[in-house]
């Protein structure tokens, strides 16, 4: 499946793409999320609406956080039988999230990398939720203002210790938003 993400768990495998599937049921049921993408009335094999990141919770076997191309952030806390939109207010339409990480200490923590290249606005945009995805904070703090967001990453053993990557630099970002840089800054030309 071209550029889709597939998460192990156990014997689970979660599947997404155009949707997000888990086919535990041996592949009889692949729901698509009611949130799967802000301008998709039906979900069909598209360029737009795709789920571009995923993350399932290392607490919480029912939790999974998705992504999609055109900047919707959803979450479900039940396995996939019902989904939420909690996509930040400040996200712009045809923002990509290119990357969404479940905390790893706390099920209802995310963190999502939102890359905004394709709106011609090169800033990061790097959001942290602490609450089930009902509010949002940008964590922003320390990084280069003229670079576009990709990655972002907790450390599974270093309880507010996160690793965000930029087109320029690959910080550290320590939870009260000091940054230690890990190296020079790297260019990717």
């Amino acid at each position: 499946m071209d550029g889709a993400a597939v998460k192990r768990r156990g014997l689970r495998i979660v599947v997404s793409g155009m949707i997000a599937a888990d086919p535990f049921q041996g592949g009889a049921s692949w729901a698509v999320p009611a949130t799967a993408g802000k301008y998709a009335a039906n979900i069909t094999p598209a360029a737009a609406g795709a789920i571009t990141a995923m993350s399932l919770s290392s607490k919480s076997i029912g939790v999974i956080w998705t992504g999609t191309d055109d900047g919707t952030i959803s979450t479900t806390s039940d396995g996939g039988k019902t989904w939420r939109n909690v996509t930040p207010a400040s996200i712009k339409p045809w923002t990509r999230i290119f990357n969404i990480e479940a905390g790893h200490f706390d099920p209802l923590v995310a963190y999502a990398a939102a890359n905004t290249l394709r709106l011609d606005e090169i800033h990061p945009h790097f959001y942290r939720t602490r609450d089930g995805g009902k509010t949002w904070t940008e964590i922003n703090t320390g990084i280069d203002d003229d670079a576009v967001s990709n990655t972002i990453r907790e450390d599974p053993k270093q309880k507010g210790l996160l690793y965000a990557g930029t087109d320029t630099q690959a910080p550290a970002i320590k939870a009260r938003m000091a940054v230690e840089r890990l190296s020079a800054p790297v260019t990717t030309k």
